[in-house]
Formats: structure tokens, C-alpha cells, sequence
């Protein structure tokens, strides 16, 4: 189910959370 949700959302969400995630470091 998790790769699932993955799959919805679009590049550029993936590009925020991934900029979050790096930041909160």
C-alpha cells in the first residue's frame, strides 16, 4: 500500500518531501 500511495504522488512532491527531509538534517 505504501508503494502504492508512492506511485500518486507526481515528481515534483517527491521533490518537495525530499528537500524537506534533507533540510530537517
Amino acid at each position: 500500500m505504501l508503494i502504492s500511495g508512492e506511485y500518486l504522488l507526481t515528481p515534483f512532491q517527491h521533490l518537495l518531501i525530499n528537500w524537506k527531509d534533507t533540510t530537517t538534517q
